[in-house]
Protein backbone atom coordinates (compact mmCIF):
# COMPACT_ATOMS: atom_id res chain seq x y z
CA UNK A 1 0.00 0.00 0.00
CA UNK A 2 1.55 3.29 -1.14
CA UNK A 3 -0.17 6.56 -0.28
CA UNK A 4 0.35 10.32 0.15
CA UNK A 5 3.77 10.35 -1.55
CA UNK A 6 5.20 12.45 -4.37
CA UNK A 7 4.76 15.98 -3.04
CA UNK A 8 8.32 16.69 -4.16
CA UNK A 9 8.03 14.64 -7.36
CA UNK A 10 8.59 10.96 -8.00
CA UNK A 11 5.92 8.33 -8.58
CA UNK A 12 4.39 5.93 -6.11
CA UNK A 13 6.25 3.20 -7.98
CA UNK A 14 9.19 4.70 -9.90
CA UNK A 15 10.61 2.03 -12.24
CA UNK A 16 13.60 3.49 -14.07
CA UNK A 17 14.78 0.85 -16.53
CA UNK A 18 13.04 -2.00 -14.72
CA UNK A 19 12.41 -4.94 -17.07
CA UNK A 20 10.76 -8.37 -17.14
CA UNK A 21 9.04 -7.82 -13.78
CA UNK A 22 5.66 -8.40 -12.19
CA UNK A 23 3.76 -5.60 -10.39
CA UNK A 24 0.70 -7.15 -8.78
CA UNK A 25 -1.75 -6.40 -5.96
CA UNK A 26 -0.52 -2.90 -5.18
CA UNK A 27 -2.90 -0.28 -3.73
CA UNK A 28 -1.75 3.28 -4.50
CA UNK A 29 -3.99 6.14 -3.39
CA UNK A 30 -3.67 9.85 -2.74
CA UNK A 31 -0.22 10.16 -4.34
CA UNK A 32 0.72 13.59 -5.69
CA UNK A 33 3.02 12.80 -8.63
CA UNK A 34 2.34 9.83 -10.95
CA UNK A 35 1.09 6.45 -9.78
CA UNK A 36 3.10 3.73 -11.55
CA UNK A 37 5.86 5.01 -13.90
CA UNK A 38 7.77 2.90 -16.42
CA UNK A 39 10.54 5.04 -17.95
CA UNK A 40 14.29 5.49 -18.50
CA UNK A 41 16.63 8.12 -17.07
CA UNK A 42 19.53 6.22 -15.49
CA UNK A 43 18.49 2.80 -16.75
CA UNK A 44 20.37 1.32 -19.69
CA UNK A 45 17.09 0.91 -21.58
CA UNK A 46 13.42 1.69 -21.24
CA UNK A 47 11.29 -0.12 -18.68
CA UNK A 48 10.01 -2.86 -20.94
CA UNK A 49 8.31 -6.28 -20.90
CA UNK A 50 6.70 -5.82 -17.49
CA UNK A 51 3.34 -7.13 -16.31
CA UNK A 52 1.18 -4.62 -14.40
CA UNK A 53 -1.79 -6.63 -13.16
CA UNK A 54 -4.52 -6.32 -10.50
CA UNK A 55 -3.37 -2.99 -9.09
CA UNK A 56 -5.64 -0.23 -7.76
CA UNK A 57 -4.25 3.26 -8.49
CA UNK A 58 -6.23 6.32 -7.37
CA UNK A 59 -4.44 9.62 -7.90
CA UNK A 60 -4.89 12.74 -5.72
CA UNK A 61 -6.43 15.91 -7.13
CA UNK A 62 -2.95 17.44 -7.47
CA UNK A 63 -1.44 14.23 -8.87
CA UNK A 64 -0.42 13.17 -12.35
CA UNK A 65 -1.42 10.12 -14.38
CA UNK A 66 -2.30 6.78 -12.80
CA UNK A 67 -0.07 4.82 -15.21
CA UNK A 68 2.83 6.60 -16.90
CA UNK A 69 4.87 4.83 -19.64
CA UNK A 70 7.65 6.79 -21.35
CA UNK A 71 11.08 6.70 -23.09
CA UNK A 72 10.74 3.68 -25.35
CA UNK A 73 9.34 1.47 -22.60
CA UNK A 74 7.82 -1.13 -24.92
CA UNK A 75 6.19 -4.54 -24.59
CA UNK A 76 4.38 -3.84 -21.31
CA UNK A 77 1.15 -5.55 -20.24
CA UNK A 78 -1.54 -3.76 -18.20
CA UNK A 79 -4.50 -5.91 -17.18
CA UNK A 80 -7.11 -6.04 -14.40
CA UNK A 81 -6.07 -2.63 -13.05
CA UNK A 82 -8.19 0.20 -11.66
CA UNK A 83 -6.56 3.43 -12.94
CA UNK A 84 -8.33 6.61 -11.83
CA UNK A 85 -7.43 10.20 -10.94
CA UNK A 86 -9.13 13.05 -9.10
CA UNK A 87 -7.11 15.59 -11.12
CA UNK A 88 -9.25 17.94 -13.25
CA UNK A 89 -7.69 16.90 -16.58
CA UNK A 90 -5.13 14.12 -16.02
CA UNK A 91 -6.39 10.58 -15.94
CA UNK A 92 -5.70 6.90 -16.51
CA UNK A 93 -2.75 6.54 -18.91
CA UNK A 94 0.03 8.74 -20.25
CA UNK A 95 2.12 6.79 -22.77
CA UNK A 96 4.67 8.17 -25.22
CA UNK A 97 4.37 7.26 -28.90
CA UNK A 98 7.68 5.37 -28.75
CA UNK A 99 6.33 3.17 -25.93
CA UNK A 100 3.19 1.95 -27.74
CA UNK A 101 4.94 -0.94 -29.50
CA UNK A 102 3.94 -4.23 -27.90
CA UNK A 103 1.56 -2.63 -25.39
CA UNK A 104 -1.13 -5.05 -24.27
CA UNK A 105 -3.74 -3.19 -22.20
CA UNK A 106 -7.20 -4.59 -21.47
CA UNK A 107 -9.78 -5.54 -18.81
CA UNK A 108 -9.07 -2.39 -16.81
CA UNK A 109 -11.36 0.07 -15.01
CA UNK A 110 -10.56 3.50 -16.44
CA UNK A 111 -11.76 7.05 -16.92
CA UNK A 112 -12.19 8.94 -20.19
CA UNK A 113 -8.65 10.38 -20.19
CA UNK A 114 -5.66 9.04 -22.15
CA UNK A 115 -2.73 10.83 -23.76
CA UNK A 116 0.18 9.99 -26.05
CA UNK A 117 1.80 13.43 -25.93
CA UNK A 118 2.25 14.24 -22.26
CA UNK A 119 -1.25 15.60 -21.81
CA UNK A 120 -1.21 18.20 -24.59
CA UNK A 121 -4.15 16.35 -26.09
CA UNK A 122 -6.45 13.83 -24.44
CA UNK A 123 -8.54 10.92 -25.73
CA UNK A 124 -11.66 9.42 -24.23
CA UNK A 125 -11.95 5.63 -24.00
CA UNK A 126 -13.67 5.27 -27.38
CA UNK A 127 -11.03 7.40 -29.10
CA UNK A 128 -8.24 5.50 -27.36
CA UNK A 129 -9.72 2.15 -28.43
CA UNK A 130 -10.05 3.32 -32.03
CA UNK A 131 -6.57 4.84 -32.22
CA UNK A 132 -4.67 1.96 -30.58
CA UNK A 133 -6.86 -1.14 -30.51
CA UNK A 134 -6.25 -1.35 -26.74
CA UNK A 135 -8.71 -1.84 -23.86
CA UNK A 136 -11.46 -3.45 -25.90
CA UNK A 137 -12.94 -5.06 -22.75
CA UNK A 138 -12.16 -2.24 -20.33
CA UNK A 139 -14.83 -0.10 -18.69
CA UNK A 140 -15.37 3.31 -17.08
CA UNK A 141 -16.60 3.61 -13.47
CA UNK A 142 -16.52 6.00 -10.51
CA UNK A 143 -15.19 5.55 -6.97
CA UNK A 144 -18.68 5.27 -5.49
CA UNK A 145 -19.66 2.62 -8.01
CA UNK A 146 -16.51 0.59 -7.34
CA UNK A 147 -15.59 0.66 -3.67
CA UNK A 148 -17.04 -0.24 -0.28
CA UNK A 149 -16.35 3.16 1.31
CA UNK A 150 -13.95 5.50 -0.51
CA UNK A 151 -14.64 8.27 2.03
CA UNK A 152 -12.81 6.21 4.68
CA UNK A 153 -10.22 4.92 2.19
CA UNK A 154 -11.74 1.44 2.13
CA UNK A 155 -10.96 0.45 -1.45
CA UNK A 156 -12.24 -3.10 -1.28
CA UNK A 157 -14.96 -3.74 -3.83
CA UNK A 158 -18.57 -3.05 -2.88
CA UNK A 159 -21.61 -5.19 -3.48
CA UNK A 160 -22.58 -4.74 -7.13
CA UNK A 161 -19.24 -3.20 -8.13
CA UNK A 162 -18.71 -3.23 -11.92
CA UNK A 163 -15.19 -4.55 -11.26
CA UNK A 164 -16.55 -7.86 -9.89
CA UNK A 165 -16.01 -10.74 -12.36
CA UNK A 166 -14.95 -8.21 -15.03
CA UNK A 167 -11.26 -9.16 -15.23
CA UNK A 168 -9.33 -11.88 -16.98
CA UNK A 169 -7.40 -14.86 -15.65
CA UNK A 170 -4.48 -14.12 -18.00
CA UNK A 171 -1.42 -13.53 -15.76
CA UNK A 172 -3.66 -12.68 -12.79
CA UNK A 173 -2.27 -13.50 -9.32
CA UNK A 174 -4.13 -16.27 -7.52
CA UNK A 175 -4.20 -14.35 -4.22
CA UNK A 176 -5.35 -10.76 -3.70
CA UNK A 177 -3.87 -8.01 -1.51
CA UNK A 178 -5.50 -9.59 1.57
CA UNK A 179 -3.96 -12.96 0.60
CA UNK A 180 -7.41 -14.31 -0.19
CA UNK A 181 -7.90 -16.54 -3.24
CA UNK A 182 -8.80 -15.51 -6.77
CA UNK A 183 -11.23 -16.02 -8.35
CA UNK A 184 -14.03 -15.92 -5.80
CA UNK A 185 -16.96 -15.84 -8.21
CA UNK A 186 -17.53 -16.62 -11.87
CA UNK A 187 -14.50 -14.61 -12.94
CA UNK A 188 -11.49 -12.63 -11.74
CA UNK A 189 -12.23 -9.21 -10.25
CA UNK A 190 -10.41 -6.05 -11.38
CA UNK A 191 -8.16 -4.28 -8.88
CA UNK A 192 -6.08 -5.32 -5.89
CA UNK A 193 -8.99 -6.98 -4.03
CA UNK A 194 -11.45 -9.75 -4.79
CA UNK A 195 -14.93 -9.03 -3.48
CA UNK A 196 -14.90 -10.54 0.02
CA UNK A 197 -18.53 -11.63 0.13
CA UNK A 198 -17.96 -13.88 -2.91
CA UNK A 199 -15.18 -15.85 -1.21
CA UNK A 200 -15.90 -19.41 -0.09
CA UNK A 201 -16.26 -19.66 3.69
CA UNK A 202 -15.06 -16.14 4.60
CA UNK A 203 -14.46 -15.25 8.22
CA UNK A 204 -17.91 -13.80 8.83
CA UNK A 205 -17.80 -10.84 11.18
CA UNK A 206 -14.26 -9.70 10.29
CA UNK A 207 -15.22 -6.25 9.01
CA UNK A 208 -11.70 -4.79 9.06
CA UNK A 209 -10.10 -7.92 7.56
CA UNK A 210 -7.42 -8.26 10.22
CA UNK A 211 -8.05 -12.01 10.53
CA UNK A 212 -9.99 -11.78 13.83
CA UNK A 213 -13.58 -11.16 14.86
CA UNK A 214 -13.28 -8.82 17.84
CA UNK A 215 -14.39 -5.53 19.38
CA UNK A 216 -12.96 -3.53 16.48
CA UNK A 217 -15.39 -5.30 14.15
CA UNK A 218 -18.25 -4.74 16.60
CA UNK A 219 -17.42 -1.02 16.61
CA UNK A 220 -17.75 -0.93 12.81
CA UNK A 221 -21.10 -2.73 12.97
CA UNK A 222 -22.33 -0.46 15.79
CA UNK A 223 -21.30 2.69 13.90
CA UNK A 224 -23.30 1.61 10.84
CA UNK A 225 -26.22 -0.06 12.61
CA UNK A 226 -29.57 0.64 10.98
CA UNK A 227 -27.95 2.12 7.88
CA UNK A 228 -27.66 0.99 4.29
CA UNK A 229 -24.27 -0.59 3.59
CA UNK A 230 -22.15 -1.99 0.78
CA UNK A 231 -20.99 -5.28 2.24
CA UNK A 232 -19.03 -6.85 5.11
CA UNK A 233 -16.52 -3.98 5.41
CA UNK A 234 -19.37 -1.85 6.86
CA UNK A 235 -20.85 -4.62 9.04
CA UNK A 236 -23.33 -5.98 6.48
CA UNK A 237 -22.19 -9.58 6.88
CA UNK A 238 -25.19 -11.16 5.17
CA UNK A 239 -24.80 -8.70 2.27
CA UNK A 240 -28.46 -7.70 2.18
CA UNK A 241 -27.67 -3.98 1.94
CA UNK A 242 -28.54 -3.14 5.57
CA UNK A 243 -26.67 -3.41 8.88
CA UNK A 244 -29.20 -4.99 11.23
CA UNK A 245 -29.76 -7.54 14.00
CA UNK A 246 -29.06 -10.42 11.65
CA UNK A 247 -25.54 -9.05 11.10
CA UNK A 248 -25.10 -8.65 14.86
CA UNK A 249 -26.11 -12.28 15.30
CA UNK A 250 -23.55 -13.42 12.73
CA UNK A 251 -20.79 -11.41 14.43
CA UNK A 252 -21.82 -12.75 17.86
CA UNK A 253 -21.69 -16.33 16.59
CA UNK A 254 -18.14 -15.85 15.30
CA UNK A 255 -16.84 -13.54 18.03
CA UNK A 256 -13.28 -14.54 18.93
CA UNK A 257 -12.74 -16.52 15.72
CA UNK A 258 -9.38 -16.28 13.97
CA UNK A 259 -8.80 -16.79 10.25
CA UNK A 260 -7.06 -19.96 9.18
CA UNK A 261 -4.78 -18.61 6.44
CA UNK A 262 -2.79 -21.32 4.65
CA UNK A 263 0.94 -21.01 4.32
CA UNK A 264 2.07 -19.76 0.90
CA UNK A 265 2.96 -22.49 -1.52
CA UNK A 266 6.00 -22.30 -3.75
CA UNK A 267 4.24 -20.28 -6.45
CA UNK A 268 2.83 -17.56 -4.20
CA UNK A 269 5.99 -15.44 -3.76
CA UNK A 270 6.36 -15.23 -7.52
CA UNK A 271 2.82 -13.92 -7.83
CA UNK A 272 2.93 -11.39 -5.01
CA UNK A 273 6.41 -9.91 -5.28
CA UNK A 274 7.94 -7.53 -7.75
CA UNK A 275 10.41 -9.90 -9.33
CA UNK A 276 13.71 -9.71 -11.16
CA UNK A 277 14.34 -5.99 -10.78
CA UNK A 278 17.21 -4.89 -12.98
CA UNK A 279 18.32 -1.27 -12.53
CA UNK A 280 21.72 -0.06 -13.67
CA UNK A 281 22.17 2.64 -10.99
CA UNK A 282 20.16 4.18 -8.20
CA UNK A 283 18.96 7.72 -8.46
CA UNK A 284 18.75 9.74 -5.25
CA UNK A 285 16.46 12.46 -6.59
CA UNK A 286 12.94 11.65 -7.79
CA UNK A 287 12.63 11.35 -11.55
CA UNK A 288 10.47 13.86 -13.39
CA UNK A 289 7.31 12.09 -14.47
Amino acid sequence: MIFDNGRGGGSGLNLDGVQDSLLANNLLHGNHASGISLFRIDGAEGSRDNVVVNNTVLQAADGRWALNIQDGSTGNIARNNILLSAHPFRGSLDISADSLEGLFSDYNVLMHRFTTDGGNTRLDLDEWQTATGQDAHSLVATLDELFADPETENYRLRFGSPAVDAGTEFLAPLLDLDRLPRPAGEGFDIGAYEWLARLPNPLVGDANLDGRVDLADFAILKGNFGQAANGPAQGDFDVNGLVDLQDFTLLKQNFGAVADVPEPTSWVPALLAVASLRITRRRKLPAPD
